[in-house]
């Protein structure tokens, strides 16, 4: 588990969280009294809630979850150039993956062979690995430094403030969890606004102006957050599907030039290699964030290949 002690992001938490607790009382106090005493009130309350919950679970993940930080070696990186200048990595490496159809799929660690063996035990790194001059290391293909958080992270997309945390390889599963639960918890909270209104107008036991008061932050509050959510989504689902990443975008467009060769493949077998289920499972579990962290590397076979 981690935590940035960044004062933008925690006060994007405390932001998000004072929200959630706002749209649940007034739902709670101002919006069911209209079904009071019917089984629509319990109903209401209980799928408002379920929702909260999901999106207060993913934004959890989000903000606590390793993101894919690269370890640092222990190797030093004087140790891993040569006369040429060329870096050499250790006796791992991610090659591309494809089945008998020849269609890519997921990345994989493999070992490398004897015959691939060079001096040092290791073996001539890919150009796609380079160099990281702030961490002093080297780091696997499509991974960036973050400046806020101080560290390399594999296939990053941004630094997200409202999760107070980098999205990549490992938690974009559960930022985009979050995402989705903040829109469906906001649609929720107007239809259920708009729905108590249309039955009721201004009577209530709890005092019309007050209600009218609470009605109009929460719609107010409910349209940003649909909209806010709803733009961030399609940048996350361009970016998936296009296989680049946000900050590859950007780099594109200053004309640094697309260092990264991608495989084509379908828009379904990519967003399942992030929502975790690329090995088998239904795609319902993209709408749970209680699974394993998704990440084409685990921790120790990354501490394996920085490492020799």
């Amino acid at each position: 588990m981690i935590f940035r002690l960044d004062p933008c992001g925690i006060t994007c938490i405390v932001i998000t969280y004072l929200s959630v607790i706002y749209a649940d009382y007034v739902v709670i106090e101002y919006m069911i009294d209209p079904w009071s005493g019917t089984f629509i009130s319990p109903l209401v309350v209980i799928l408002f809630n379920i929702s909260l919950l999901m999106l207060a679970i993913s934004h959890f993940r989000a903000v606590t979850g390793d993101p894919g930080i690269v370890p640092y070696p222990t190797t030093d990186i004087s140790d891993l150039t040569g006369t040429n200048g060329l870096l050499w990595a250790p006796s791992y490496r991610l090659v591309p993956n494809t089945d008998n159809n020849g269609t890519g799929s997921s990345d994989e660690l493999q070992q490398v062979t004897s015959a691939d063996t060079l001096s040092k035990s290791n073996v001539l790194l890919r150009s796609h690995w380079s160099v990281c001059t702030r961490c002093q290391m080297y780091r696997p293909p499509r991974s960036h430094h973050c400046r806020i958080c101080k560290r390399c992270i594999r296939k990053m997309d941004h630094h997200c403030p409202w999760v107070n945390n980098c999205v990549g390889e490992s938690n974009q599963r559960f930022f985009i969890q979050f995402l989705f639960y903040t829109g469906l918890s906001a649609a929720i909270g107007l239809a259920i606004t708009l729905a108590s209104w249309a039955t009721t107008g201004v009577s209530n036991t709890n005092g019309p102006q007050t209600r009218l008061v609470h009605t109009i932050i929460l719609c107010v509050e409910c349209v940003l957050y649909i909209v806010f959510v709803f733009a961030i989504l399609c940048d996350q689902i361009g970016a998936i599907t296009s296989q680049r990443t946000l900050v590859e975008q950007t780099k594109l467009a200053a004309n640094k030039g697309d260092q990264y060769d991608v495989t084509p493949r379908g828009s379904c077998q990519l967003l399942d290699d992030v929502m975790g289920t690329s090995q088998g499972g239904t795609r319902w579990a993209w709408l749970c964030p209680l699974g394993q962290t998704n990440s084409l590397i685990n921790s120790v076979q990354m501490n394996n290949m920085l490492n020799v």
